[in-house]
């Protein structure tokens, strides 16, 4: 990835959106960090690369904001980063390896668990532009 390029993110759910509110606060961050930075894609009924994905889970490893901050800065020197979201029973598959992170451990369905990463990734985004950011 090029200097000034913009981070590529893919989220990639394995069912499908069904709500048109969940689709509107997904279209609004993507317009807002879309081409500024950021290259952020929603891709439903996906086909999961579990050697690459991180996958969001409420059983994974607690997401800090933090440590999501250093890990985009890494995702800039690679292709780019994609989070997979599985279904109402979580992923059909998830080998033994798989990062796994969770957005909260609270279960949350897969819809709004991708609001709340592009809340999250939002955040990321305002800090790097250097804008304020209210917590």
């Amino acid at each position: 990835m090029q200097e000034g390029e913009d981070l590529k993110i893919e989220i990639a759910l394995e069912g499908k959106i069904k709500n048109s509110f969940i689709r509107d606060a997904l279209q609004e961050y993507m317009k807002r960090m879309n081409g500024k930075g950021f290259r952020i894609s929603v891709k439903e009924s996906a086909r999961i690369d579990f050697e690459k994905a991180v996958l969001l889970s409420e059983h994974g490893r607690k997401l800090d904001p933090d440590k999501l901050q250093d890990f985009f800065k890494m995702g800039r020197e690679k292709e780019g980063i994609t989070f997979a979201i599985g279904g109402p029973e979580g992923f059909a598959r998830m080998p033994a390896k798989a990062r796994t992170w969770a957005i909260s451990h609270l279960t949350l369905t897969a819809e709004l668990t991708a609001v709340v990463l592009m809340e999250q990734l939002y955040r990321c985004w305002s800090a790097e532009k250097g804008k304020f950011y209210v917590r």
